[in-house]
């Protein structure tokens, strides 16, 4: 029994435990949930959060992608603007950029341009390759490509946003490659 008298017992200090949110453990998983993506797996990238999730910002980042790659684009949102949003709305300039894109992509995919093309002004790093590619769909979005295109427009529909992306939605990392 501890009182105050007695200090609890100490650990060795020759290894320090492993905790949850470990850089190691984090990395670890985020190479295995790259790996499953790569593959076109994402249902089973979501469950290798799930089942070892760590209460860290790129893990949320990890799973936002999957969620966008699933078709899952509300819940994408919620776990980006959490992420890379303060309580205005607005992005936080200490995020990584790869969650204020993901955000601007996740905006798109569901159909809220107005939000979309805000948050990618307010990004601003026009020489970054994933901003160049939002800003390319946006451009592929704005121009209705064909006659067929031009009569839909007329009527209110809109191209799917998802085809204005080149590759899959959603990036884990700024080192991902846009081919």
């Amino acid at each position: 029994m501890l009182t105050l008298s007695k200090p609890p017992p100490r650990e060795s200090r020759r290894t320090p435990p492993v905790r949850p949110d470990s850089p190691v453990r984090n990395a670890a998983l985020l190479t295995k949930v790259g790996d499953l993506l790569r593959d076109g797996r994402a249902n089973e990238a979501v469950d290798a959060i799930g089942l070892s999730y760590l209460p860290c910002p790129r893990t949320v980042n990890a799973l936002a992608v999957c969620h966008l790659r699933l078709g899952n684009t509300v819940r994408a949102l919620r776990l980006l603007r959490h992420i890379a949003t303060d309580d205005t709305g607005r992005l936080r300039p200490d995020v990584p950029l790869v969650f204020k894109t993901n955000l601007a992509t996740s905006l798109l995919v569901a159909g809220e341009e107005v939000g979309f093309l805000r948050t990618l002004d307010e990004i601003g790093d026009e020489n970054h390759p994933a901003v160049r590619r939002l800003r390319a769909a946006a451009a592929r979005r704005t121009e209705p490509r064909s006659a067929w295109e031009r009569f839909l427009r007329r009527f209110g529909i809109r191209p799917d946003p998802v085809s204005a992306l080149d590759g899959p939605v959603g990036d884990l990392s700024a080192e991902e490659d846009h081919r």
